[in-house]
């Protein structure tokens, strides 16, 4: 955790939440604007390694349900079935909003999130494997982000970035443009029906442009001044 120690939150923390397919540069983007904000700003980095706690018992019940659901299965994950991902994914997301997000927002504490449940959310409904209400009864209690900025990339481009993906981010079937862009339907509605969610096409922006924009709409929600 960064903060600032010479700033006594008067209210609760502001919830930033950092989205896009795979390869637009979230994780790239949420160290970036943690690293701005810190001086500023009580601020948390929230991301899939969140694991540790004040409380040994929370923490110890946070690394064992992230052990569940990112320990590498030997290369088989499909062999337990999509609804057993469906509810490992909902309790991992579920506890860590109960045990980190919740407490830090009530302290006063600013928090970013990398590698959201949006994602894992859009790549349920992409993978059109399960109904849609049974996705959205696992997810739809989730704490709503104070303001969620979508990094919206062509899968195409994002294919040119990097040399190689995971079976996970071609959704097991070996196309990755294919199955990215049904994930880029679905989180481009979710930010279109939501007031909440700030799209920033990424396309032909480098790494700085799209920091100045994401730090503009995150000065707004935390009362920030600018020059961060």
């Amino acid at each position: 955790m960064t903060t600032n120690d010479r700033c006594t939150p008067a209210s609760p923390g502001k919830l930033i939440v950092v989205d896009g397919i795979d390869g637009a540069g979230k994780s790239t983007l949420v160290r970036t604007l943690v690293e701005q904000l810190a001086d500023r700003v009580p601020v948390l980095l929230v991301d899939k390694k969140s694991v540790d706690a004040l409380d040994p018992v929370v923490a110890a019940r946070l690394r064992a349900v992230n052990k569940i659901v990112y320990t590498p299965d030997n290369g088989a994950p499909t062999r337990w079935g999509d609804f057993h991902w469906l509810y490992a994914l909902g309790a991992w997301y579920h506890l860590l909003e109960e045990c980190v997000i919740k407490p830090g927002l009530a302290a006063g504490i600013n928090i970013v999130v990398d590698n959201s449940h949006f994602k894992i959310w859009a790549r349920f409904r992409a993978d059109g494997l399960l109904g849609n209400v049974a996705i959205d009864s696992v997810f739809e209690t989730l704490q709503p982000p104070d303001t969620g900025l979508l990094l919206d990339l062509e899968p195409a481009v994002a294919h040119t970035r990097r040399t190689r993906f995971t079976p996970l981010e071609s959704g097991f079937t070996g196309k990755f443009v294919d199955y990215q862009s049904a994930v880029r339907r679905e989180l481009r509605s979710l930010c279109g029906a939501n007031d909440g969610w700030h799209r920033i096409e990424v396309d032909n922006l480098d790494s700085a442009s799209v920091l100045e924009v994401a730090l503009e709409r995150v000065r707004r929600i935390c009362s920030i001044a600018g020059g961060a």
